[in-house]
């Protein structure tokens, strides 16, 4: 079974989903980190992406990091608002 990048441990407090870290690295450049919310095994909801030097966040992507679960604070926060007024499109792959 493949798994959806590594879980980034005490990062969310919700029941039954998780935070994931994807790394991504194209020939145009540096490596880029994706965030997601995995649900359950087929629903994922993008949380954050950004480049590996982002300024706004810096390197350390950990929940320690305030610069980092500020950001992601305010994210979840907004997704969770278009979640409940239905504010979203699904893609199936």
């Amino acid at each position: 079974m493949q798994r959806l990048g590594d879980n980034i441990k005490g990062s969310l407090k919700t029941p039954g989903t998780s935070l994931k870290k994807l790394y991504l690295t194209s020939t145009g450049g540096a490596g880029r980190e994706i965030f997601l919310i995995q649900v359950d095994e087929e629903t994922s909801v993008l949380v954050l992406l950004r480049k590996k030097s982002d300024k706004q966040i810096g390197v350390n992507m950990t929940i320690q990091n305030p610069k980092f679960a500020k950001i992601l604070d305010k994210n979840l926060h907004l997704i969770l608002r278009d979640l409940e007024m239905g504010n979203f499109l699904e893609y199936s792959i």
